[in-house]
């Protein structure tokens, strides 16, 4: 659609060009209001067509081909529209706003601009709903294993990214570099998902939450079970044990 700015804009010069009679006053007074009639759809459209191009950028990943017939009749019919506005302006172009020419260019644009804005939205959220399945983590979840002191610095990773990739998402892309941040923030998130085990024994989870709590386990409740996870899990190395009313250096 830029293509109908430049040549609006190569008509006024020449428009500049002539003299400064009745006629060609009325004929610049209605160009400059065609392109006011105008401006804020194209601008619009090509926000809309700037997003599609960062889309196709990833064919495999967004499938831009079976979008429907609705985008491409839309498209169609506003280049019919535009076809007939520049027919009206080689014809009489003091008098393309009052033959409707321009009303109906300018409708036909929204609608496109519309269809287009709406396919490229569904298309993004399609593909970002689809990458968070791979590394959603539930709030109970997190909440489970929260006081896991080998779990306290990913948790705090996956939270920050996860805030990052939330940020990405709910803005439509308009360069392909935003959409390989969106992967890789995608992939960043799948690994911290991976490396969290989420079905650690009741037992054990009330073990950390109390240290957590207190900052210290009575010894006589480190049963065997604790014992032996803390021995599997490397996390003997984080505890020692003090005697009560001293302080620990």
């Amino acid at each position: 659609m830029s293509k109908l700015l430049d040549q609006l804009s190569e008509i006024d010069k020449e428009l500049e060009i002539l003299c400064a009679g009745d006629e060609i006053r009325v004929v610049i007074e209605e160009f400059e209001s065609t392109v006011d009639d105008l401006e804020p759809q194209c601008k619009a459209l090509q926000q809309s067509l700037t997003e599609r191009s960062a889309l196709l950028e990833y064919p495999n990943e967004f499938q831009i081909d079976d979008i429907g017939e609705s985008e491409e009749i839309s498209k169609a019919h506003s280049r019919e529209c535009f076809s007939a506005l520049l027919s009206s302006w080689d014809e009489n172009p003091a008098n393309i706003r009052q033959n409707g020419s321009v009303a109906q260019f300018r409708d036909a644009v929204v609608v496109y601009q519309k269809s287009l804005t709406a396919n490229n939205r569904r298309k993004w959220a399609d593909w970002t709903d689809s990458l968070a399945k791979l590394f959603l983590i539930a709030d109970a979840q997190i909440e489970s294993v929260k006081h896991v002191p080998d779990y306290k610095g990913p948790i705090a990773a996956y939270r920050r990214k996860y805030e990052d990739f939330s940020t990405f998402a709910s803005k439509m892309p308009t360069e392909a570099a935003i959409i390989n941040q969106v992967r890789k923030l995608a992939d960043e998130l799948s690994k911290i998902r991976r490396n969290i085990s989420f079905d650690l024994p009741p037992k054990i989870l009330r073990f950390f939450e109390a240290l957590d709590r207190d900052g210290r386990y009575p010894l006589s409740k480190l049963d065997p079970e604790i014992y032996e996870w803390l021995k599997e899990n490397n996390g003997l190395k984080d505890l020692s044990i003090s005697r009560r009313g001293y302080k620990s250096f």
